[in-house]
């Protein structure tokens, strides 16, 4: 378990969020004394909201089709509108355009 506190924009409110897996929660510790034994990784500072895609194929719909610029742009386009600040391609890299790190539109 692990615990992040800090002030959360844009409210600018202090919060407390709790790491469990794969799973984010907010408010007092979950899970009684998992709770009171996590570890703090952030005590202070700005916490910026933002989900990440941690596995997303940006440029198709199935691992068998061949990449698609336009798709692709779209796919970023839609993560980054739902708020997605980072996105992560694991076993992509050898096929993401430079365009990817250069378009201030697409999460990068």
């Amino acid at each position: 378990m692990l615990r992040v506190r800090g002030v959360v924009l844009p409210e600018r409110e202090e919060r407390a969020f709790w790491i469990g897996g794969e799973v984010l929660r907010e408010g007092a510790p979950p899970g009684g004394l998992a709770g009171r034994n996590a570890e703090t990784v952030v005590d202070g500072g700005w916490l910026l909201p933002g989900p990440v895609d941690v596995h997303t194929r940006p440029g198709a719909i199935d691992t068998n089709e061949p990449f698609s610029e336009g798709l692709s742009r779209e796919q970023l386009r839609a993560h980054r509108d739902a708020g997605v600040l980072a996105v992560r391609t694991p076993g992509t890299a050898a096929r993401m355009p430079a365009w990817v790190d250069e378009d201030r539109s697409c999460p990068g």
